[in-house]
């Protein structure tokens, strides 16, 4: 399957970690695994961890709220806010 590479219109601001990733599949997927908390619950985790509480409100301005739980029972928290382009 070919695969789409994109770039960057602007350079990012020097503050903010830019990841880019070529996955091998149809963007569909690619985009519920990334938006559907049950998905999310599946992949966003290293090995062993547990995945207890993914919400994801997608629209501008929403938030997520992931938590990861260690075999030790530890959770890890990550949280932020969509944003779209450089809104800030």
């Amino acid at each position: 399957m070919a695969t789409r590479q994109s770039s960057p219109t602007k350079e990012p601001a020097k503050d903010a970690v830019v990841i880019t990733r070529t996955i091998d599949a149809p963007r569909e997927v690619v985009f519920k695994a990334w938006t559907e908390p049950e998905r999310v619950k599946r992949w966003w985790r290293p090995k062993d961890f547990t995945s207890p509480v993914n919400k994801i409100d997608l629209r501008v301005g929403g938030e997520y709220l992931n938590c990861m739980r260690s075999p030790e029972g530890k959770d890890y928290w990550s949280k932020g806010v969509l944003r779209i382009g450089n809104n800030r």
